[in-house]
């Protein structure tokens, strides 16, 4: 019997990619004496975000259904903004120099002994995370 069912559960994780914009930042607050900094991030969505959000998902129920799994009603479920985020582009490489810039080798502009070896440094990030399927 058990080889004649099929029973799983998928589950896809699907990331919109985004890019550098001057209304989105990052930035530090300081703290009062003897107090940490905030850090505060201001995002703004593009115009067309709950178009693409909404886009994208059709196309993944589309496809999971040409797959023969079931995709209930209900059972997709948007993130809110931020709570799943790589950030960018907070220190980005920069061929024209300036200040919080680091070479094209990651080296910062700001500090010479210092290489900054992540993210920040790129202007974008790719859609990321590539999703596991089970049917």
């Amino acid at each position: 019997m058990f080889r004649s069912v099929h029973a799983a559960l998928g589950l896809v994780n699907v990331n919109l990619s985004d890019r550098r914009r001057e209304c989105c930042a990052i930035r530090l607050r300081p703290g009062a004496a003897g107090e940490e900094p905030t850090l505060l991030i201001d995002y703004v969505p593009t115009e067309d975000e709950r178009e693409r959000i909404e886009v994208t998902l059709k196309r993944m129920r589309g496809g999971l259904s040409k797959l023969g799994c079931l995709v209930p009603p209900g059972m997709s479920h948007v993130r809110p903004m931020g709570a799943s985020v790589h950030y960018s582009g907070t220190l980005p490489m920069a061929t024209s120099g300036g200040r919080f810039t680091t070479t094209e080798e990651g080296r910062s502009r700001d500090f010479p002994n210092l290489w900054i070896a992540d993210g920040s440094t790129f202007p974008f990030l790719p859609a990321k995370n590539l999703g596991v399927l089970a049917c």
